[in-house]
């Protein structure tokens, strides 16, 4: 995907609008299940948006879409945790 051209939109953009007083750090990613390649000059929007959410972390669901055919590219999840000062923080 180096040579593709990218819009994205930050992973953690579908938690920062959920929880907009939190601090997020990624814990962890999934495994990226790539459906369709993606050719130089291609176009990929990304997309999140929070599929669940615990006392001070919230999985968010992540997957990518070419912009000119509208074929799913990926998809893949993240955990983002509330944390300040190095320690975790109850989510608002």
């Amino acid at each position: 995907m180096s040579a593709a051209k990218h819009e994205q939109s930050n992973f953690s953009n579908a938690a920062s609008l959920a929880f907009p007083s939190a601090s997020f750090v990624t814990k962890l990613f999934g495994q990226f299940d790539f459906k369709a390649p993606v050719r130089g000059g291609d176009i990929i929007k990304i997309y999140s948006e929070v599929a669940s959410r615990g006392t001070t972390s919230c999985k968010i669901l992540v997957w990518a879409v070419n912009a000119r055919t509208g074929v799913e590219v990926f998809r893949t999840f993240a955990v983002m945790v509330n944390a300040r000062d190095g320690k975790k923080v109850p989510l608002q």
